[in-house]
């Protein structure tokens, strides 16, 4: 999983420039597997919702009990929750997570889209989450991490996401230079300006 470890490392160059610090920002994980990226968030200070497939977010959650003092430690907090992509009566969106605290103002994702199938699926829950004003702001941003596993269908995604939204890819420079390798890409994505007719 080495787009994981790749974003891991650049939320943590990020957060040590302060750019933007981690501390007390909101955070929306999809397709969280294992809960790494997440973690290592929460663990740097940020409100982690770490979300996967119900027969998955278990192992998150096991996860995120195991790294509890390194989360408290960085006075971030984690909970996992499932989401299954393309569900929109999922209950991340209906529960209390999004009624009580503000939108979440990052979104990461790694290693998620493998195929167009997965891609398309992914999309649609962008859509979700970037629709909902009660799960996004106007500035939310999402992270999508990945490696050549993934290129075709993230290819795909990538085109049909720069329709709707502003999508970059973060330059190398940018990235963790120890963890560099040109199989890594990693691109943010959010809505795009709305232009003012004068």
């Amino acid at each position: 999983w080495t787009a994981a470890i790749q974003l891991s490392k650049y939320l943590e160059k990020r957060h040590e420039a302060k750019n933007p610090d981690l501390a007390k920002t909101r955070v929306l994980e999809l397709g969280s597997g294992t809960g790494m990226v997440g973690i290592i968030a929460a663990a740097l200070g940020a409100n982690v919702t770490l979300t996967d497939l119900p027969n998955i977010v278990t192992n998150a959650a096991k996860n995120v009990e195991i790294n509890k003092k390194a989360i408290e430690s960085g006075g971030g907090k984690a909970i996992a929750v499932p989401f299954t992509w393309g569900n929109r009566e999922a209950k991340v969106f209906k529960d209390d997570i999004a009624a009580k605290n503000p939108p979440y103002d990052l979104i990461l994702a790694s290693d998620v889209v493998y195929t167009k199938e997965s891609g398309d699926l992914l999309l649609d829950a962008m859509d979700q989450v970037f629709s909902s004003p009660s799960i996004s702001h106007k500035d939310t941003v999402l992270l999508l991490a990945g490696d050549l596993r993934g290129r075709v269908g993230r290819s795909a995604l990538l085109e049909a996401a720069a329709k709707k939204y502003d999508v970059q890819k973060i330059s190398e420079e940018q990235m963790d230079q120890g963890w560099m390798s040109c199989n890594i890409e990693i691109h943010s994505i959010r809505r795009k300006k709305s232009s003012k007719s004068s």
